[in-house]
């Protein structure tokens, strides 16, 4: 059976009279906690992007320091 209900809870309705465009319902602390998530990882990958980064230009430093050229580079 396609949408049935288990349980004796109510459906949610929402407060029609409260102007708060936040709230949520009983699902609240699911959503913060997913956006927060989110937010971790966001910032975490943007952290590896900067750090791989620096490390890659030191890598590529280093090899034309020890005389190995990019063949992308033109000669002049």
């Amino acid at each position: 059976m396609r949408g049935r209900r288990t349980g004796n809870l109510p459906p949610y309705e929402p407060d029609t009279e409260s102007s708060d465009p936040m709230d949520l319902g009983p699902h609240a602390a699911f959503i913060w906690a997913s956006y927060g998530a989110v937010a971790a990882v966001l910032v975490l990958l943007v952290a590896w992007l900067l750090w791989d980064g620096q490390r890659q230009r030191r890598l590529l430093d280093e090899l034309e320091a020890r005389g190995v050229r990019r063949r992308s580079r033109q000669q002049s």
